[in-house]
Parts: structure tokens; sequence; C-alpha cells
């Protein structure tokens, strides 16, 4: 192999790696981005809440929540995660297997994969 040729090659897998380290980091990040905008999120819900109660601080069912209020946030705190876990067990019961599967079959590397064991598992089952 001459010189040039191996310099060709070396600038083209230099490339790849280099392609490869960005897209690893960009994905870091956005892992990264998306974690804290759902931590950020918690925050924001609670704020949230403050404003519309605050909107119906002057009607009925406000002067009655504020009235009981270390009765009522405390059980309105309860029922918030009480939902909050319903609403999670329903989404990884029922939602996400099916979020799992659309993922695998757009994705090239697990597609593959699966084809392989696919095509071991008809081998042995033969």
């Amino acid at each position: 192999m001459d010189y040039g040729k191996a310099k060709a090659e070396w600038r083209a897998c230099r490339k790849r790696r280099n392609k490869n380290e960005i897209q690893r980091r960009l994905t870091r990040y956005k892992v990264y981005f998306d974690r804290s905008r759902m931590y950020i999120s918690y925050v924001q819900f609670f704020l949230l809440l403050l404003v519309f109660t605050e909107a119906y601080r002057e009607t009925a069912f406000g002067v009655w929540f504020y009235a009981n209020k270390w009765i009522t946030l405390p059980a309105f705190l309860i029922l918030f995660f009480f939902g909050s876990m319903v609403i999670g067990f329903l989404d990884r019961r029922y939602i996400r297997p099916g979020e799992q599967d659309e993922l695998i079959e757009t994705n090239p590397s697990w597609t593959k994969m699966r084809d392989k064991i696919n095509d071991l598992h008809k081998k042995l089952c033969e």
C-alpha cells in the first residue's frame, strides 16, 4: 500500500471516529437535558398548582380548601402521589412495552440482532 492510499484511509477512519465521538457526546447531552427537564417539570407542576389555587381562593371551594389547609393540603399531596404512581404503573405495564417494540422496529442494529436471534432459534428448533 502506498503512502497516499494509507493516508486517505487514515483520514477516513479519523473522520468516522470524530463523527462517532460527536454523536456520542450529543446523545449524552440530550439525555442530561431530558433528565433535568423532567425534574424541573416537578417544580413547575407545583408552581402551577399554587397559581391555580390562588385564582380560586375567593370561590366557595377555595375558602373551604384554605380554611382546612392542614387537612386538605396533605390529603391533596397524598392523592397526587398516589395518582402519579397509578399513572406510572399503567405506563410501565401497557404503554412502555409498545414503545420499546416501536423503538426496536426503527433501530437497524436491534433489528439485525433480532433477525439473527430468530435465525438461531429456527436452526435450533428444527
